[in-house]
């Protein structure tokens, strides 16, 4: 199942990438935001960052971090990191929607000990652009380690 997800990401990402056109090539970007993960009845509140870069329109990498600013059964996340290949395709001038995959590795604390994971992350979302530089962005990924996890994200993004 895994390499299947990892397989379906990067034929998408290597399509949308085929479709390339001028834009968004040599533009950086960063969000910031909310993010829920859920996993084995933990759900988990964190503040999420990205920086991005994307080398043509339809093709970038971003990588993630995050914190976890609550605790759900005396479990938080202490940290979140994660790398990934994104591929967008534009709906229209002020619309994107995109796949991402790449790796996490994500660190989990509680009073019995902490608890790390890592493993492959795929995922995609849809992004509006409210001005030219300024949008809000808001995504799906699935975190694959012997665990499982969902995140849900919701950010502001800024072109640079």
């Amino acid at each position: 199942m895994k390499s299947l997800k990892i397989m379906a990401a990067t034929i998408a990402a290597f399509g949308i990438v085929g479709t390339a056109q001028a834009g968004d090539e040599g533009q950086a970007y960063g969000n910031i935001g909310g993010s829920l993960f859920s996993s084995g009845g933990f759900d988990l509140t964190a503040i999420d960052a990205k920086l991005g870069y994307n080398f043509m329109e339809n093709f970038g990498v971003e990588v993630e971090g995050a914190f976890g600013i609550g605790k759900d059964s005396g479990v938080k996340l202490d940290s979140h990191l994660a790398g990934f290949v994104v591929g967008k395709l534009p709906v229209d001038e002020k619309v994107d929607v995109f796949v991402r995959g790449g790796y996490f590795t994500t660190n989990l604390g509680s009073s019995f000990g902490d608890v790390d994971a890592d493993g492959f992350a795929v995922g995609g979302g849809i992004q509006f652009f409210i001005t030219d530089n300024d949008g809000v962005r808001v995504e799906y990924t699935y975190l694959e380690d012997n665990g499982n996890a969902d995140q849900f994200t919701a950010s502001y993004v800024r072109k640079f």
